[in-house]
């Protein structure tokens, strides 16, 4: 069963900081691989559960679409909610039901 979440971010998760001069670090935008390599690092985090069978990102990150098995989905859940913690501790990651048809 697949099931879709918007994950709402504190930060722009696509910038990383960089040392410019003495030492000063400024936020700049990832290059597209990078950007790739978070998605994928995502996806995989996801998918590291037994009961997760496929796991997508789109538009940017903000909406995650997990095909996982029906009884698991609590789990599987908080799972997800951990995963995008990693990235922004003041994340936040709903069940929003008009997602489901995408």
């Amino acid at each position: 069963m697949k099931r879709s979440y918007s994950v709402k971010f504190s930060k722009d998760i696509y910038k990383k900081s960089v040392v410019v001069g003495d030492d000063k670090k400024k936020e700049a935008p990832m290059d597209e691989v990078e950007a790739k390599e978070l998605e994928n690092s995502v996806i995989q985090d996801i998918c590291k559960l037994d009961y997760v069978n496929d796991a997508q990102l789109i538009e940017k990150g903000t909406i995650v679409t997990v095909d996982a098995q029906e009884d698991y989905f609590p789990e599987v859940m908080n799972h997800i909610v951990n995963v995008f913690r990693k990235i922004d501790a003041q994340s936040e990651v709903k069940y929003d039901f008009g997602l489901n048809g995408i």
